[in-house]
């Protein structure tokens, strides 16, 4: 049973060996956070606590790319209705040995193109978010686990690039910015927090901030 992401990939150990490779931020201080980062690799579900208004929900992936830590996933949840929206991190800071903080774009691909309808159906079967089955991450929102374990598969292995191609043909009003504020350490219940900021465009063109917390958790296949 595959338990995560590769523990850590080849040109990182070749590149780390040679004295090259750095994670984020300032290379003198960044081999420290390099541990961190590869502690950090995996998938996640993601969800809001108990009792906050916003009910967002999804699954997503924490990775190494260039330089960065890497964080980008699916919206499978949101106000009680499965959509599949997808969303993606920039650059890493690490703000201090317990914080990283990114800043973050998030794709809604209901914008006609195939190409869009594509990917998320790839993602996300249609008719899982027709048939509306549980939206909750500790039955993996109520997916088999064939179908999840080809999400987390799909995620691992096609996302980075699925995401450029959103990102190239979204038009700008479908696409809303926000920073992530994520504790690096986990709590009791091996939950990470993450505080989220995001300028949600509305349907008449208007954009509203909206705040939040969300609680990932180390996902693995079944």
């Amino acid at each position: 049973m595959t338990k995560g992401l590769q523990l850590i990939p080849t040109d990182i150990i070749e590149a780390w060996a040679k004295g090259e490779y750095y994670v984020g931020d300032i290379p003198s201080i960044s081999y420290a956070r390099l541990g961190t980062a590869l502690f950090l690799r995996s998938w996640y579900t993601y969800e809001s606590p108990a009792g906050d208004p916003n009910k967002l929900a999804g699954v997503a992936k924490i990775d190494i790319t260039g330089s960065f830590l890497f964080v980008g996933g699916i919206r499978l949840v949101d106000d009680g209705k499965n959509t599949a929206v997808f969303w993606k991190t920039q650059a890493s800071h690490f703000a201090n040995d317990k914080e990283v903080i990114w800043f973050h774009s998030v794709f809604n691909p209901d914008f006609g193109q195939p190409d869009a309808a594509a990917i998320r159906s790839k993602y996300v079967p249609a008719s899982w978010l027709r048939n509306g089955k549980a939206a909750s991450a500790t039955d993996c929102f109520g997916m088999t686990p064939v179908a999840w374990n080809a999400l987390l598969d799909t995620l691992r292995t096609d996302f980075d690039s699925d995401i450029e191609r959103l990102q190239q043909q979204c038009p700008p009003e479908r696409i809303d910015d926000g920073m992530l504020r994520y504790s690096i350490i986990p709590a009791q219940d091996q939950t990470h927090r993450c505080e989220y900021y995001q300028f949600y465009s509305a349907a008449n063109g208007e954009r509203s901030l909206i705040k939040g917390v969300s609680l990932f958790k180390k996902t693995f296949k079944q």
